[in-house]
């Protein structure tokens, strides 16, 4: 679980998830920090994982693989 980037609330019920919802809102409405800290992790993630060049590495690492695999 990612807890870099974002906030966890666990899935258990509707009303725990409404209430740790509220409570993580809370959170984060009291601390500019943390506010900050999370955005500042979310964007690294996205730039390390998410962008076009690191899927299309991704995707030539795995094709590399497969190749030599079948030889």
């Amino acid at each position: 679980a990612d807890t870099e980037s974002a906030v966890m609330v666990q899935p258990v019920s509707q009303t725990q998830m409404i209430n740790d919802f509220s409570v993580a809102l809370q959170g984060l409405a009291t601390s500019p920090e943390r506010r900050i800290e999370l955005g500042r992790q979310a964007r690294r993630r996205i730039e390390e994982h998410f962008r076009w060049q690191h899927k299309a590495d991704f995707m030539a690492g795995l094709l590399d693989e497969l190749e030599q695999n079948s030889s």
